[in-house]
């Protein structure tokens, strides 16, 4: 019994050594893509419903 516990607290450790931080990177990546995405779109958004300039002031 006490091997099966040492074994489930050693696959835990692992998993919160290993794959834990990666996963944490993985979602910071995805974060950070999505607001450059949600930037880039309320810019180009702006500039669709910014009034042009008269002719005459150029």
């Amino acid at each position: 019994m006490t091997d099966l516990v040492q074994q489930a607290v050693l696959l835990i450790l692992h998993g919160l050594v290993t794959e834990f931080p990666a996963q944490l990177a993985s979602m910071a990546v995805a974060a950070l893509a999505a607001g450059a995405l949600r930037a880039w779109r309320r810019r180009r958004a702006a500039d669709r419903t910014k009034p042009s300039a008269p002719a005459g002031d150029q």
